[in-house]
């Protein structure tokens, strides 16, 4: 099954605690069975690396 996901918040680095902790351990784990596409909108303080990883 394809998954689109759409949150409100950028969920990496996993280390910010709240919405985004929840939100990329269940982007990880949807993604061990399925192909997950996220849209997401990108704050000022997210880099261009979090973005890469």
């Amino acid at each position: 099954m394809k998954i689109l996901m759409i949150s409100a918040t950028f969920p990496y680095p996993p280390t910010r605690g709240g919405t985004p902790i929840r939100t990329f351990n269940l982007l990880r784990y949807l993604s061990q069975r399925h192909p997950v596409t996220l849209v997401t909108q990108r704050s000022e303080d997210v880099s261009d690396q979090e973005v890469e990883g």
